[in-house]
């Protein structure tokens, strides 16, 4: 199975959504799955990983992974990673990392 998995923060910042994304995507790998990471963080370095890293895809770009994966994971709600999925019929889902509280309290 081909999954595309997009976040704006990525290695090698650190936090709890890039290590999450990071451990799941290394984790898929390990079952048999073929992974891509889209990512808004840029890297002077060589991603030393067992998936691809693309980071900051162009929208031509993000459209070919779009089109390349059997599934879209996007981890964060993000209309600049998430917009392919309104103009094709993948399975795909949001993946929310963080608590949100109503403005009420």
């Amino acid at each position: 199975m081909r999954i595309a998995m997009t976040t704006v923060p990525f290695l090698p910042q650190m936090g709890g959504m890039e290590t999450v994304v990071a451990l799941l995507a290394r984790e898929l790998v390990k079952l048999g799955c073929e992974i891509k990471v889209a990512t808004a963080t840029p890297s002077n370095d060589k991603d030393a990983l067992s998936y691809e890293v693309i980071r900051q895809p162009s929208r031509l770009e993000l459209w070919r992974l779009y089109r390349w994966a059997d599934v879209y994971l996007q981890h964060g709600p993000s209309l600049k990673f998430g917009w392919p999925v309104f103009f094709g019929r993948k399975p795909a889902a949001i993946v929310h990392h963080i608590w949100m509280n109503e403005s009420s309290g």
